[in-house]
């Protein structure tokens, strides 16, 4: 669907796989948005909590659901294990997170390499995509002075 005198230069829906129904339908949406270039999905398989994840180490270990544990619980567990205190919504995670961005961004683009060469989508992030756009926006305005 394309928006009349859209006002913005660039759209991120920034969302994840779980448990969620309409994934797939929500993909397939923002691919076909127009005006092109302007709708990026930013989304991580299983769960945003993988992004977090790659703060910590670079695995490429698919995530599942067992029983009762969704994938998206499976990565809540190996990420408690780096951050014990860590709940869905917990403030200052991206303070306490920042020292490690480039550890996340680099794991993110392995993961992301290898997820592709082997047609599989789990686990993978485009976090560090936004991150990317939001640095290089921030180097922009401070060239701009």
């Amino acid at each position: 669907k394309a928006f009349p005198k859209n006002p913005y230069d660039r759209v991120y829906f920034v969302f994840d796989r779980d448990q969620h129904e309409t994934y797939d339908e929500a993909m397939r949406k923002i691919k076909t948005m127009r005006p092109k270039n302007t709708f990026f999905a930013i989304n991580s398989v299983p769960s945003f909590e993988f992004w977090l994840l790659l703060h910590f180490e670079c695995t490429t270990k698919p995530f599942k659901s067992i029983g009762k544990t969704s994938s998206g619980n499976a990565v809540l567990t190996a990420l408690k294990g780096y951050m014990p205190e860590y709940k869905k919504g917990s403030e200052n995670v991206f303070m306490e997170l920042f020292s490690r961005l480039a550890t996340a961004k680099k794991n993110a683009n392995s993961v992301n390499a290898d997820a592709k060469a082997h047609k599989t989508d789990n686990p993978t992030t485009q976090v560090h995509v936004l991150i990317d756009f939001m640095q290089n926006m921030k180097d922009m305005k401070n060239m701009k002075k």
